[in-house]
């Protein structure tokens, strides 16, 4: 009999650390070689975040060695898995905002701090 549905979805949610992939193993698009309107991976270090008071969003700043984008998540006063120095992987639609790059309510995994 397969497994009950409260299984599955363990094994889903829960990382195995083998599944994991390290921080220096990220098979993302650096941020530099990114064009607007084109759909990205892009993956790095969250440099700042918080509540966009002005617009009533929440931002994070993604940077990579190569360069940063904004991600946006309209509607939200917080991301609770989100902070300083965190390793992100960010997917979605790149927009322009001026001239920053932004995501707006990217899909987003967030790896485990090193020990």
């Amino acid at each position: 009999m397969p497994h009950s549905i409260g299984d599955r979805l363990k094994r889903w949610l829960l990382s195995e650390p083998e599944r994991t992939p390290r921080r220096d193993e990220l098979a993302c698009t650096r941020i530099a070689d990114c064009q607007p309107r084109e759909r990205v991976e892009v993956g790095g270090t969250i440099t700042q975040h918080g509540v966009n008071l002005k617009r009533g969003w929440y931002e994070a700043e993604l940077s990579d060695p190569t360069g940063s984008v904004l991600l946006i998540w309209m509607g939200r006063q917080k991301v609770q898995c989100l902070h300083d120095g965190a390793v992100v992987t960010a997917r979605g639609r790149l927009a322009k905002i001026g001239d920053e790059l932004a995501l707006y309510n990217p899909e987003f995994s967030v790896l485990p701090d090193r020990a």
